[in-house]
This record gives structure tokens, sequence and C-alpha cells, in this order.
């Protein structure tokens, strides 16, 4: 599956952030393509990732997010997912009951 978890950002608040799960759907010669492509963006400062990984269920890449709000999240999906080569589906949900990632 190959997860790739990442730093939580010193310089960014938990208590305002919104955890969202973002997962994707790609042609099979896509994978490693939009993989790395996810690993290795410059986010924003207002959104992070906290774990990207290949996923063995229906979605190919799923990718769990700290964002400043859901429409911060959306427009990165929209504007640097749905976008790429390879990319057929991906689709954003929130994360209700997760623990908090950071202390506060």
């Amino acid at each position: 599956m190959k997860p790739v978890f990442f730093p939580i950002p010193k310089k960014r608040s938990p208590k305002n952030t919104q955890r969202i799960s973002s997962e994707s759907i790609l042609h099979p010669g896509s994978y490693k393509q939009v993989y790395e492509y996810l690993v290795t963006y410059q986010y924003p400062y207002g959104l992070f990732p906290i774990y990207i990984s290949y996923s063995l269920g229906d979605e190919d890449i799923i990718m769990s997010i700290g964002a400043d709000s859901k429409q911060t999240a959306v427009t990165f999906v929209r504007e640097h997912i749905r976008m790429l080569d390879g990319v057929d589906q991906s689709a954003l949900y929130p994360v209700f009951r997760a623990k908090r990632f950071g202390t506060t």
C-alpha cells in the first residue's frame, strides 16, 4: 500500500483544522504518476497532507488532508487532482470521529 505519513505543520492550529478524506479512482497506468505528484506537491498554507496511500479497495489512492475549511479542500481536489491525466473520479468526505492529530 506504500503509505506516507507527513508531519503536522507546527504553525497551524489543529483547533481550527478540518480533517477530510480524499479518494481517487485512476487509470491503472497513472497510479505511480498521481501518487508521486501528491507526495511531492508543495501544499499551500491552508492545506496539508496527513497521509497518502495506495488502496486495496474500490478507490486507488486515499489521502487524509488537514484544511482550514472544506472549501480549501474542495478547491484543491478540483484544481489539482481532478485535472490530472489518468484521474477518473475523486471525492471528498469529512472525517468526524478522528482523534486530535496535534496538541491544543
